[in-house]
């Protein structure tokens, strides 16, 4: 159940549908506190924060992306997952404050978070960020590593399919 209202609260942002995703996310983290782990909470806080950036209520995110890291007890590769979901968020809020020196590090960091946990959707979606960063402030040599890299991680190895 705490999944679902997980994935529920990003496909309502998704949707902009924005009080929608935070009534699912409210839940997800009601049931996180109540069943745990401890990760499940902390990805559930960077789910507020995703939406909260979405809704651009910035401090909101702030707040949520702070309490998904403080809220990790255990390592592990979901801890991992929640703690570079939430550092993602701080670095999209760096962006919107006009700090992209320190977006881009926490961004870099991510990715190699993803890139330790072989996630590499979550990998090219961090190394396209990276790009469009890299262009915004005119490195264009940057913006094409960064998209090349992205595109070598994402590509599949082959066309076929074991079944």
């Amino acid at each position: 159940m705490l999944i679902m209202r997980n994935a529920l609260a990003v496909i309502a942002a998704d949707a902009g549908r924005i009080e929608a995703a935070y009534e699912h996310v409210a839940r997800a983290i009601e049931i996180a506190r109540v069943s745990g782990p401890a990760a499940y909470l902390a990805h559930c806080y960077a789910t507020r924060a995703e939406v909260a950036l979405k809704a651009k209520d910035d401090a909101v995110a702030r707040t949520n992306a702070e309490a998904a890291i403080a809220a990790v007890v255990e390592p592990g590769a979901e801890a991992e997952r929640a703690i570079a979901g939430a550092t993602l968020v701080l670095a999209e809020l760096d962006l919107r404050d006009g700090e992209p020196a320190r977006a881009e590090k926490r961004m870099r960091e991510v990715a190699a978070t993803y890139k330790g946990l072989d996630a590499k959707a979550e990998l090219g979606d961090v190394l396209m960020r990276l790009s469009r960063s890299a262009k915004k402030r005119g490195d264009l040599r940057g913006a094409e590593r960064y998209s090349t890299q992205a595109y070598a991680t994402t590509k599949p190895l082959s066309a076929n399919v074991d079944v």
